[in-house]
């Protein structure tokens, strides 16, 4: 049940939401927020060192190497989303491997294998030398159902479109800890790319289920005389402790500030 306070360095949800801010250039110049609650969210989103609360999730990367959990491109109930593959099996993984990278023109060639009680993982070389960590869930800890991308990225960009529903089932610890781990990660290797930071989280656990709350932002772009824009969600998450069903149970757009200004599309 840590609340993170949002100091200098908090920032951007899960994925800057595009390109061309809101259409506030009317003073052709930047404008810092006097009210200190979103000063500190504006110093986040501009702090290039800041990403994640303290204690968040994460595993480190060493240069030229990607973390990719693979799936699949799908389109359900007209939302685009990418619904990753979860097995028990390391050959049928390694099967799957093999046929989603014949088409890989990066010609990968796997280096090592390892295997965790969450994951399978193929580490991977291409022909221009970069490294990618492979991998699939393990059924046994997190079966995918509907997809993340439309749930930690498309509910922020469009959240007047978004429905709770299932995201998969999480077979994992089920305490405080465990819990709060696996959704963190879950989070952390959606938005892996995104550019995206988190400003603060909460975890309640009730007798039924565990509540997870994330507050995070999103930046638009301003560019040829446009402000960028900074938009604040709080994003719920539950683990329901019986059906080990995982959710999204809520998307809120809680501010929007005015960000720097840009005179040209070079700055």
């Amino acid at each position: 049940m840590k609340k993170i306070l949002l100091i200098a360095g908090l920032c951007m949800l899960v994925a800057c939401d595009g390109i061309g801010g809101d259409d506030g250039g009317d003073d052709n110049r930047t404008r810092v927020p006097t009210d200190l609650e979103e000063l500190s969210v504006w110093n986040a989103v501009y702090d290039s060192d800041y990403r994640y609360p303290e204690g968040f999730y994460t595993e480190p990367q060493a240069a030229g190497t990607s973390i990719l959990y693979l799936g699949d491109n799908v389109t359900q109930n007209g939302k685009f989303i990418y619904k990753q593959r979860s097995t028990d099996s390391r050959e049928q993984a390694r099967e799957w491997w093999y046929s989603m990278m014949e088409i890989n023109p990066d010609q990968p060639r796997i280096t090592e294998e390892n295997e965790t009680d969450r994951y399978f993982e193929f580490v991977a070389v291409t022909s221009r030398g970069h490294t990618t960590r492979w991998r699939f869930h393990k059924s046994g800890y997190y079966t995918p159902l509907d997809g993340m991308f439309n749930t930690f990225y498309y509910i922020v960009l469009y959240p007047e479109l978004y429905e709770p529903y299932t995201i998969g089932i999480y077979g994992g610890e089920l305490s405080s800890a465990a819990t709060r781990e696996f959704i963190e990660s879950m989070w952390y290797f959606e938005n892996l790319n995104s550019g995206g930071k988190v400003l603060s989280t909460d975890l309640t656990e009730t007798p039924d289920s565990f509540v997870y709350t994330i507050v995070s932002t999103g930046l638009t772009i301003g560019d040829w005389g446009l402000h960028d824009k900074i938009r604040v969600f709080e994003s719920t998450l539950a683990v329901d402790k019986t059906t080990r069903e995982f959710r999204s149970t809520g998307c809120a757009l809680l501010q929007t500030i005015q960000g720097k200004f840009h005179p040209n599309a070079f700055e």
